[in-house]
């Protein structure tokens, strides 16, 4: 059987323009966008210019994580989630954290909130990568326990992404 195709658009940023617009250092700039924490509310900007999409004002909504018009992948929800160094789980934001708790369920009642998941891959800042999935491929990684709550390590991610489709790269510039 054929695989479906995923393009993973690819976009390395000017550490030293950042550096410089932030007055730190560059080691501090590839840090602090290395992790989550700090590219998070960067990744949406990122995705908005790149897919050009219009975030839902309050991430609380029952699609946690936006709900997206995307032009290029077309009038979808959208979940925007972002890989680090620690892995990537895919749960509504209000399942994930210090005090909170997710099940198969939640799970998977939060990838049927969206038909779509684009996960923004920080791990090798300064170049980073959006990987656009369609949410009924996760659903079914759930179901199958593939995935867990506990989400995927990014070399997890790699290899189902590897399995699961035909995978091509486009790099962008700024």
């Amino acid at each position: 059987m054929k695989k479906p195709k995923l393009v993973i658009s690819s976009l390395t940023f000017d550490v030293a323009l950042i550096a410089d617009a932030l007055h730190i250092g560059a080691t501090e700039v590839v840090e602090a966008f290395g992790d989550g924490r700090g590219a998070w509310p960067f990744s949406e900007f990122w995705g908005r210019k790149l897919y050009d999409f219009i975030k839902h004002t309050n991430s609380n909504t029952p699609f946690s994580d936006g709900a997206f018009a995307l032009g290029q992948l077309g009038n979808a929800a959208i979940s925007v989630k972002a890989l680090t160094g620690k892995g990537v789980k895919f749960q509504q934001s209000k399942y994930v954290g210090v005090g909170r708790t997710s099940t198969k369920e939640t799970l998977i009642s939060s990838l049927e909130a969206c038909d779509r998941v684009v996960v923004v891959d920080v791990t090798g800042f300064p170049v980073v990568r959006f990987i656009p999935i369609e949410s009924t491929r996760l659903v079914s990684a759930a179901h199958t326990g593939r995935l867990k709550t506990g989400g995927w390590t990014r070399k997890s991610l790699m290899v189902w992404l590897e399995e699961t489709y035909e995978i091509s790269e486009l790099i962008l510039t700024l």
